[in-house]
């Protein structure tokens, strides 16, 4: 990504001060924002349909006949925490017991964002309204609407940018105005790696876990978000006509796949599969998040000790039981990881793009990236300049 972001910036700052176009640079921004408003409305539902989906074909699914409920045995009264409205809340600790209440707070607007643009949590699931700066899915498109927030500053700013001067706030805005205009070529790219994750993951997890745990499993993974969302959230631009964009390979995206998977893996397995810190971090988040919501519904949905003979929980579901089996989830993906994303591997075996000795410098793909997708208001400053060679 930090080498996507580099490129844009070079080509943006290839415009002189006499060519550039602040005007249509200022329509830009304001469709660009346009499109990041409508994802998130867009969201919301998707998720909602998706998960009601799952869940109600999981419903339809019985033990099989020698099945043995061994994790979730009876238990000592307990009372199940609330989750809370989100799934991405602030850090709690596992034994905490959440009330809801009648709040009423208001969905997080940051102070510089202008009124239209309020953002709710992906997963609310409608107990009360609720402000909340550590929902992933709120954070990250309040931080794209913050950075495309005031037009004219930017475009002005853009007009004498240059690349070794851009500051980061600028490197965002840029990264935000091509994946919510531009966002064409990454579509395909973002669709098939997440994809192809998923199957991969859950082939490999046949076999790996308990009757028991394999029903847990499912029942966790059915609050994580789609292949759709994930790339909407990530590339605004691809959420309107998903299906017919990730459909749409063109010339570019062909050239540029092989590196941005490279790159990208590479940047992963180092900076976070390798990393132990990062790692607990992750899982700490995780814990105290993700798995604690999910769990938290599961221990409502299937209450300790009222039993339910014929259900793949008997004893229902004991929320530690429960989010300790999420610690052991996490441990079975990281070793998965350690296999699938090294780049050799999954970007050549399992996607097919790579082939042996495969050049990864990005710049002999500017030239297909700049005529295809470039906006009309810089493509004619930008193309000329490119060279037809990388190494020229």
């Amino acid at each position: 990504m930090n080498r996507f972001l580099v490129i844009v910036a070079v080509l943006v700052s290839c415009s002189t001060a006499e060519n550039f176009d602040v005007k249509k640079c200022i329509t830009e921004v304001i469709k660009a924002r346009g499109v990041i408003e409508s994802m998130i409305g867009t969201l919301q539902p998707i998720e909602d349909v998706k998960r009601s989906a799952q869940i109600a074909q999981l419903g339809l699914a019985v033990p099989s006949p020698n099945y043995n409920s061994v994790r979730f045995g009876v238990q000592n009264p307990l009372v199940c925490p609330q989750p809370d409205p989100t799934i991405f809340p602030v850090d709690q600790p596992l034994n905490s017991t959440t009330t809801v209440t009648n709040a009423t707070s208001r969905p997080i607007i940051a102070s510089n964002v202008r009124e239209s643009q309020n953002v709710t949590p992906l997963f609310n699931e409608g107990r009360i309204e609720y402000s909340n700066k550590r929902d992933l899915f709120t954070t990250w498109t309040t931080s794209l609407l913050e950075g495309l927030n005031d037009e004219e500053s930017l475009c002005h700013s853009m007009r004498s940018m240059d690349i070794r001067s851009a500051t980061k706030d600028q490197m965002f805005a840029l990264f935000a105005l091509t994946a919510s205009n531009n966002g064409a070529p990454f579509c395909s790219i973002c669709h098939q790696m997440m994809d192809k994750t998923r199957g991969w993951i859950e082939k490999n997890a046949f076999g790996a876990f308990s009757e028991e745990e394999e029903f847990l499993r499912k029942m966790i993974l059915t609050f994580f978000p789609s292949t759709q969302t994930i790339c909407s959230m990530i590339l605004p631009y691809c959420h309107s006509d998903y299906e017919g964009k990730v459909a749409n390979v063109t010339t570019a995206t062909k050239c540029m796949r092989c590196s941005l998977c490279s790159s990208s893996l590479t940047f992963f397995q180092h900076y976070v599969v390798l990393e132990s810190n990062m790692l607990q971090k992750v899982l700490d988040f995780l814990q105290s998040s993700f798995f604690r919501n999910v769990c938290a519904e599961l221990c409502i949905r299937f209450p300790p000790n009222q039993t339910e003979p014929t259900s793949f929980f008997p004893n229902g579901v004991d929320f530690y039981e429960c989010a300790l089996f999420g610690n052991e989830l996490f441990k079975f993906a990281v070793r998965a990881s350690n296999t699938l994303f090294i780049p050799e591997y999954f970007c050549s075996l399992e996607l097919g793009w790579c082939e042996t000795d495969t050049d990864l410098n990005m710049i002999h793909c500017l030239r297909e990236l700049c005529e295809e997708y470039l906006p009309k208001y810089l493509s004619p400053i930008v193309c000329d300049l490119i060279p037809d060679h990388s190494n020229e």
